[in-house]
């Protein structure tokens, strides 16, 4: 059973990207002087994961309540995703010794300017498939997210491993029978991936 493993599915945020809302909603807050930029935000969130509201648009909704250019408003929070959801070194480097003997994608609920800042930090050349929900309009954890995953890969939920450190998403994706570890920190993740006999330091085959 454990040689099925063909793929490794990797959620980004929470695990490829550390990091916490509050701390850049309060340097957001700081940087429009908008005290209710948190609310704001979460006003819009849903829809931003499913693609229904872009980067474009939530920009000049936010231009109106701030009079700051939507441009200026759409780098600055690239900037600050930039700086308070930085890369986990660690496990890129795991992820990239994993891609020698295994399939590694990404499925992961982000907006428009998350997967801006995926591209800034190089996971969209790392991982494929790359799915986001907002390009696809499926949030996790909607069970068609996973079987998109599963026909981009073209492969059985039980010959994928994923990881994710929403313990929903991990009760999801057993249900459809995928094998799956919620993350919880890079040393109990190499553990769980020795349990299953994934082999992470080790050359091409």
């Amino acid at each position: 059973m454990l040689k099925l493993i063909k793929a490794i599915i990797f959620d980004i945020g929470g695990v490829c990207c550390t990091g916490a809302m509050e701390p850049a909603f309060q340097k957001l807050s700081q940087e429009f002087d908008f005290k209710e930029i948190t609310n704001f935000y979460y006003q819009y969130e849903k829809e931003m994961l499913k693609g229904n509201v872009r980067a474009k648009d939530f920009c000049n909704l936010l231009s109106e309540k701030t009079n700051i250019k939507s441009e200026e408003i759409h780098n600055t929070i690239i900037q600050v995703w930039k700086n308070f959801f930085p890369v986990n070194e660690e496990l890129v480097d795991l992820i990239k010794k994993l891609s020698n003997n295994y399939v590694v994608a990404c499925l992961s609920n982000a907006t428009e300017f998350d997967t801006e800042n995926d591209r800034i930090h190089g996971f969209e050349d790392i991982f494929n498939p790359y799915l986001n929900s907002c390009d696809y309009g499926l949030i996790k954890p909607d069970k068609a997210f996973f079987y998109l995953a599963l026909e981009q890969l073209e492969l059985k939920a039980d010959q994928c491993l994923f990881i994710d450190d929403n313990k929903s998403n991990i009760a999801v994706a057993k249900d459809i029978d995928f094998k799956a570890i919620q993350y919880s920190s890079n040393e109990q993740l190499k553990k769980e991936l020795t349990k299953l006999g994934v082999k992470y330091d080790c050359y091409k085959k």
